[in-house]
């Protein structure tokens, strides 16, 4: 499901991200095999979070703002081209 929504480079990370997951989730049958975090590797996971963040959030949330701007425009103009009625002046009040 996840794979037909995204591009072919970003599902190899996250499908990255979750080996690296499984290790702590699913360890070894040997309790002796220990595999160590290298240096940068949290760093490097915490950006692919940052992409999917930017890409999938924030991204899409400009998107909208910028169509509601543009739907906004539109109703503007139409609102411009419809006369306004205006209301007659109200009789004069008898004494």
């Amino acid at each position: 499901m996840i794979k037909s929504l995204c591009d072919s480079e970003l599902f190899e990370a996250m499908m990255g991200l979750k080996s690296i997951g499984n290790i702590g989730a699913h360890p070894e049958k040997d309790i002796n095999l220990i595999i160590d975090v290298e240096e940068g590797e949290a760093a490097a996971l915490i950006e692919l979070l940052h992409i999917l963040d930017k890409e999938w959030y924030v991204a899409k949330a400009a998107r909208l703002a910028r169509l509601a701007a543009v739907k906004a425009l539109g109703a503007a103009k139409i609102a411009a081209k419809t006369p306004i009625a205006v209301a007659s002046p109200a009789p004069p009040s008898v004494p």
